[in-house]
């Protein structure tokens, strides 16, 4: 139970993997220690404040920036999102930070008819499949077409739409149906090909970067990530350095200026030592980031 404890506290420490997995157990017996300690000699206190290992073990460290009010529904679309990631974020500029009710009803509206066309096309597609399985062959040709072409480009928009929980049931229902596809009629190395191919395309951030009416302005789009939790800033990281490694060069640049600037302005990004940390080694925050150019990342990936 310690070692779970330490887990949850080195969640928030900025070093790399190896650095933690050196101090991990040594943290541990230290809780140990601390805790035999503390029940030996207060024991009052520790009756008092009924402290339970387990109450911090399994704590989920919240490292989303969702915005300043209760506005938001629990788990927003493409563009509430993004105006929940500007809303009191000094980061994004002044006219952003303050959404009005009716800019997130507006937001909402939009989320809400691109699920609505996601489930019409859905729909579609499995009329046409059960038709199709009417037949007695099908070419392997025909059926590579339909997942690239259509299977694959409604899973991205499912993702693209967001965590909404009917997206996301629409997502896992394609990616079953084209698992089965791919047992069924491909080879162990087409298999794995394809799936590289969907988990890159069918991350949820990812995908609405690259959606052509995406709510993200591209110069905004590290400041964007930056906002999401620490499991999704490492999946997107790795996403951009499968791409080209020197993609993350340029994003690293564009990060330490947006943390340079929080310092400044005296805002915490929640997890931010842990996401800057995930940039390389090299990202630390110095004086003279401000003062420098980097590269705009987002041209080069453009």
């Amino acid at each position: 139970m310690d070692c779970q404890v330490a887990d949850q506290c080195l969640r928030i420490v900025g070093e790399s993997d190896e650095e933690k997995r050196r101090f991990r157990l040594i943290l541990a017996e230290s809780l140990t220690y601390a805790r035999i300690w503390a029940e030996q000699i207060f024991p009052e206190i520790v009756a008092k404040i009924e402290f339970d290992p387990v109450s911090v073990a399994f704590v989920n460290v919240e490292t989303a920036y969702k915005g300043l009010t209760n506005r938001w529904r629990e788990k927003p679309g493409c563009f509430e999102r993004h105006l929940q990631r500007m809303e009191g974020n000094p980061l994004f500029q002044e006219s952003q930070r303050n959404p009005s009710d009716d800019d997130i009803l507006v937001a909402r509206a939009k989320d809400d008819a691109d699920l609505n066309q996601l489930q019409l096309e859905v729909e579609t597609l499995f009329a046409d499949l059960k038709a199709m399985g009417e037949q007695e062959k099908v070419q392997v040709q025909i059926l590579i077409d339909l997942m690239q072409h259509r299977i694959e480009p409604l899973m991205v928009r499912a993702a693209a739409v967001g965590p909404i929980p009917a997206a996301q049931n629409h997502l896992k229902v394609l990616a079953e149906f084209m698992e089965s596809m791919l047992e069924s009629e491909f080879g162990p190395d087409d298999q794995e090909s394809f799936r590289k191919i969907w988990a890159r395309k069918t991350n949820v951030f990812y995908a609405q970067l690259s959606c052509e009416d995406t709510p993200i302005d591209r110069s905004d789009s590290v400041l964007a990530l930056l906002c999401e939790n620490t499991e999704d800033v490492k999946a997107v990281l790795e996403i951009y350095r499968n791409l080209d490694p020197s993609l993350v060069d340029s994003m690293r640049n564009m990060a330490l200026l947006h943390f340079e600037i929080a310092e400044l302005e005296g805002f915490k990004v929640p997890g931010g030592k842990e996401k800057l940390a995930l940039f390389g080694d090299e990202a630390e925050i110095v004086p003279s980031v401000v003062q420098s150019k980097p590269r705009p990342w987002w041209r080069v990936w453009g």
